[in-house]
């Protein structure tokens, strides 16, 4: 299970999970240790700054300043170096929680560098790992309850992140409905963005983190996926499937459709049918 994918807490939830190689535990710091994480971290991990405070380097040459109170997320084969800032007078300083998460034999991670989840309630957290590091440290350990208190910290976290980057995003809801919606509007993406009052760099900005790619990227996208639906729900011809998704000419229509899918739309369609 060497094989590692990329995917946010929020794009976690809809998905059914395993969760291996968990580990938790509490953790006392000492001001102005340097820990170095200079090989891949085997396992995700997310660490609730109890007490403390720490600044992580990472290997891409950021900085990531934890306060406390703070959570961060240690995925899966990133690397760093953290320096221990001021520490508490009372233990723990620190809670840690270790765990894989697997879907089809493969391990899924959260990014390639340490990060601060900010969506989340502090108090809520610590109660969390408190429960998950108990379950763990049980002297008679039950794995359904220690998975479920790692289902539970991975749930909150989603939704939360969910719930946090819809209210992120209201600045720009009218055009992500514009894009998703109409497949013949031919508005600009500066038109778009004045629309929803903001500049078109933000807007773009803000498009990118929301579906991953650029407007015009999910515009073409919209527009193929139209036409698939066409090719295979309708008897009708290339050119007005062309005409229909709002391409300028049938023959542009096929080459880009041949580009993103690597067939034609007339092989596409007798493929699937």
């Amino acid at each position: 299970m060497e094989d590692r994918e990329y995917i946010s807490f929020s794009e976690l939830c809809a998905l059914d999970f395993d969760i291996t190689d968990i580990f938790a535990m509490r953790q006392k710091w000492q001001k102005g240790a340097l820990f170095h994480m200079d090989h891949p971290r085997k396992s995700s991990a997310v660490i609730y700054l109890n007490g403390c405070e720490g600044v992580y380097y990472t290997s891409l040459g950021q900085t990531v300043n934890a306060q406390r109170k703070s959570l961060l997320c240690l995925p899966a084969r990133s690397e760093y170096k953290c320096l221990n800032g001021e520490c508490g007078s009372e233990f723990p300083d620190v809670y840690l929680v270790e765990f894989n998460v697997v879907k089809d034999g493969k391990i899924l991670t959260f990014g390639r560098s340490p990060f601060i989840i900010d969506s989340v309630n502090s108090y809520v957290i610590a109660d969390i790992c408190v429960e998950i590091i108990k379950n763990y440290e049980a002297s008679v350990r039950s794995y359904p309850a220690l998975k479920a208190s790692v289902y539970k910290l991975l749930a909150y976290i989603g939704r939360e992140e969910t719930l946090s980057r819809g209210k992120r995003f209201d600045s720009i809801a009218t055009g992500i409905e514009l894009l998703e919606a109409d497949v013949m509007n031919e508005s600009s993406i500066d038109e778009i963005a004045k629309m929803c009052g903001v500049s078109s760099g933000c807007f773009r900005r803000l498009f990118k983190e929301y579906s991953g790619i650029t407007p015009g990227e999910y515009r073409m996208r919209v527009k193929l996926d139209k036409a698939k639906q066409m090719l295979l729900g309708s008897n009708a011809g290339i050119e007005r499937i062309a005409e229909d998704v709002g391409f300028e000419s049938s023959a542009y229509f096929c080459r880009i459709f041949k580009k993103k899918s690597g067939m034609t739309p007339s092989e596409y369609r007798k493929f699937n049918t």
